[in-house]
This record gives C-alpha cells, sequence and structure tokens, in this order.
C-alpha cells in the first residue's frame, strides 16, 4: 500500500540505507498472461511473491550480496509464506523470533534507540499486519491473533501439551469460549502439520529461543 511503501522509505533514509525501487507490476502481468490466468486469488498473490524473490536474489548476486529471509518462527509455524516465495532466502535472519517478539523489539527500539524514528515505527506496529498483495487483506482475520498463536505454539511444541490442554488454556488466557478455543486450537494445528514441506527447504537460521522448527537443527518430520 501507498501507507506501507511511505513508511519503509522514511526509515530507508533516516537509516541512511541505500535505497532502490524496481517495479515488478508488468513482469507479474506479463506472467499470468502467459499461463492464462486473470483472477486476484493465491495464484495472484504467489506470482508477486515469487517474482520479487527472484528479483531480489538475482540483485543478490549481481551485487555480490545476499537475501535475508523476511519470516519470522509464527509465519514459519503457519506455513504462512510463499513456497518459493518470501519462504525462500540466503539466510532466515527472523526465524528464531515468533511475532510477539518483533513487535516488542519494534517498540522497544522505537521509544529507546531510535528516538528519530519512533512515529513511523509506531505507524508500522498499529498497521494491520498484512501481505498486502491484494487490496485490505488482513492476516490475522483469516489465522486469528499472532499472540494467540504464539501461546498455542509454546505449549505445543515447547512443553508438549496436547490439543485437549491447549484449548482449556487459550480458554483461561484469553478470556475465549470453549468454541472459540476450539477453532484457534484444531486451526493452529491443522495448519501446523500440513505446511512442513515449507519448513523442509527452509534457509539457515539462528536459534534464540527454546523453540526452533530449522529442518537442519531440531525440529525433523517428515512433509507427507
Amino acid at each position: 500500500s501507498k501507507e506501507s511503501k511511505s513508511a519503509a522509505l522514511e526509515l530507508m533514509n533516516k537509516l541512511n540505507v541505500t535505497t532502490l525501487e524496481i517495479p515488478i507490476h508488468d513482469e507479474v502481468n506479463m506472467h499470468l498472461e502467459s499461463i492464462k490466468h486473470n483472477i486476484e486469488d493465491v495464484t495472484y498473490e504467489n506470482t508477486q511473491a515469487r517474482i520479487r524473490t527472484m528479483t531480489l536474489m538475482n540483485l543478490a548476486n549481481k551485487y555480490g550480496g545476499f537475501v535475508l529471509g523476511t519470516g519470522d518462527l509464527s509465519e514459519i509455524a503457519l506455513g504462512w509464506m510463499t513456497y518459493n516465495g518470501d519462504q525462500m532466502s540466503m539466510y532466515a535472519i527472523n526465524s528464531g523470533l515468533p511475532k510477539t517478539w518483533v513487535k516488542l523489539l519494534v517498540a522497544y527500539h522505537a521509544k529507546h534507540q531510535y528516538k528519530e524514528l519512533e512515529a513511523v515505527l509506531n505507524h508500522v506496529l498499529n498497521a494491520p499486519i498484512s501481505p498486502e498483495l491484494t487490496s485490505n487483506q488482513n492476516t490475522e482475520e483469516t489465522i486469528g491473533r499472532y499472540d494467540i498463536n504464539d501461546f498455542i505454539m509454546f505449549h505445543h511444541l515447547q512443553n508438549g501439551a496436547d490439543e485437549t490442554k491447549i484449548i482449556w488454556l487459550v480458554k483461561k488466557a484469553f478470556e475465549l469460549s470453549d468454541k472459540e478455543s476450539k477453532i484457534y486450537v484444531n486451526r493452529f494445528i491443522k495448519r501446523f502439520y500440513s505446511q512442513q514441506f515449507k519448513r523442509q527447504t527452509l534457509p539457515e537460521g539462528p536459534k534464540i529461543l527454546g523453540i526452533s522448527l530449522s529442518p537442519r537443527g531440531e525440529y525433523r518430520m517428515p512433509s507427507d
């Protein structure tokens, strides 16, 4: 969106980061036309993510650099990433941090570390979490609140709690109904175990907390 683009440019300018803008509109449309696709669905969304990743990878080759992955631990757990799109990079720098921690870190730096960026960082924090691949997308309307998903991930992966126990914990911790708690837990479990194929090919990333989903470090599970 215009707001996200404006925030990104302001962050780069104030941090003295080299800026480069490459429109992908024509490439996306050319590809969609070549496969005879003309509706805004998951194919339309993933085409944008994959062309963006290809552009970044080729720029890394051109300038002798590498692409840092944007996906965090919560997105990786839920499979909320485009396979061979933003799922791929040279190094998954955020893969050890859940979304809740990422937001806390941004809030901390806005208040204590980068006072000159406080306004734009708070703008980013307060904006709906969205891939912005189509208009008016809101991630948490589809997969639920990230703080609840992170809570489920911790108790399931770190503490080994089963679905029945987590449903009870979610209900008590977030004051949800039985129905709401079951929806959250069942959705997380379904997405987590069906999305292992995306984690099998993840690039290296740091383990920061007690949970790691790296297929080469700790979490091993067949993707079928």
